[in-house]
């Protein structure tokens, strides 16, 4: 389903957890404790996905969304989230104003 050509597919998709973090953490505040973010394509977190035997979360970020920063805020920072996250999934995130977003987001119908 996903090869370089799919959403999230190929080096220019490539988007670290990192960069997220950072940009999250600069709109919301340095203080911001985040679930961590799979650094690598959205491939790459299926894949280690499937060898963990874990879910992928995904989670398409807007900073013009209206709840954004309660999202970002009071679940992504809640600390039983946060370990729950951490421990059984793998979080791959991303903003959707980059173009593989906008595609990953028409692939699992998100509104």
């Amino acid at each position: 389903i996903f090869g370089p050509n799919r959403a999230g597919g190929g080096a220019a998709a490539r988007v670290g957890g990192a960069e997220l973090r950072q940009s999250l953490t600069a709109a919301y505040g340095s203080e911001l404790s985040l679930p961590n973010f799979f650094e690598g394509t959205f491939p790459e977190a299926l894949q280690v996905a499937r060898s963990d035997l874990k879910l992928v979360v995904i989670y398409l970020h807007s900073a013009s969304a209206r709840h954004s920063q309660s999202v970002c805020t009071n679940v992504l920072g809640n600390d039983f989230v946060k370990s729950m996250i951490n421990e059984n999934f793998i979080l791959w995130g991303i903003d959707v104003a980059r173009q593989q977003a906008q595609r990953l987001a028409r692939m699992v119908h998100a509104r």
